[in-house]
């Protein structure tokens, strides 16, 4: 039975169900399967799913937009040997809040956050004058690839709570960075419905209370 279905799914998607693709599916054929598919039709209940489906994947505003596309460039990473108080004059001057850390290469090591110097360091009684980037530092950081879809990047900062995640490419060096002021801006210059929706859902997802260090 799932493999049949698979194949139905298959063959409608190209198109190929009955002689007519998805084109030629008009309100008539849509609303017959939906009224099939309250009597049990269960082939009338697939076509109707497939045709939500694709209804969504038609209308999805974001199926296209890669992380490219919306990260922010030239993003300011500091290496873990740096002076800890060079990290703080460097989010200062970029007004963020949070910056990637990286090796001699570009490689992603973790993050240093301004929660990062403002409490660990404190916590642990280190003089900021004297402690590196490394002893304080998030050692664990989420990242995405500068090719993966927007989605895949809110996804991943929803569920790891964060509101900034880097970008690396295929060598994993840091290219970017997509925080929620990216997502923010994007909105604002996309005013559909569907981007201002999935906005709300990453906002809200992140500001879920967490004990997580890296935010």
């Amino acid at each position: 039975m799932e493999r049949r279905y698979a194949n139905y799914e298959r063959s409608y998607e190209r198109g190929n169900y009955g002689g007519r693709g998805r084109e030629e599916r008009g309100l008539i054929d849509r609303a017959t399967d939906e009224v099939k598919s309250w009597f049990g039709d269960e082939r009338a209940e697939r076509r109707r799913r497939m045709d939500e489906r694709n209804n969504w994947r038609d209308q999805n505003p974001l199926r296209d937009l890669r992380a490219g596309d919306v990260m922010t460039r030239d993003v300011v990473c500091v290496r873990p040997d740096e002076p800890l108080d060079y990290a703080a004059q460097m989010m200062q001057e970029c007004d963020c809040g949070a910056l990637p850390v990286i090796d001699r290469a570009g490689r992603l090591l973790g993050m240093i956050t301004d929660r990062d110097i403002t409490i660990r360091a404190v916590a642990r009684g280190l003089d900021v004058r004297r402690a590196r980037v490394g002893d304080c530092m998030t050692d664990e950081a989420f990242a995405c690839n500068v090719n993966d879809a927007i989605e895949d990047c809110m996804r991943a900062m929803s569920r790891h709570q964060v509101r900034r995640i880097p970008i690396v490419d295929d060598r994993d060096r840091v290219v970017g960075i997509v925080s929620q002021s990216d997502l923010a801006r994007h909105a604002g210059e996309h005013p559909g419905y569907g981007e201002r929706r999935a906005m709300a859902n990453v906002l809200c997802a992140v500001s879920e209370p967490t004990h997580a260090p890296y935010r």
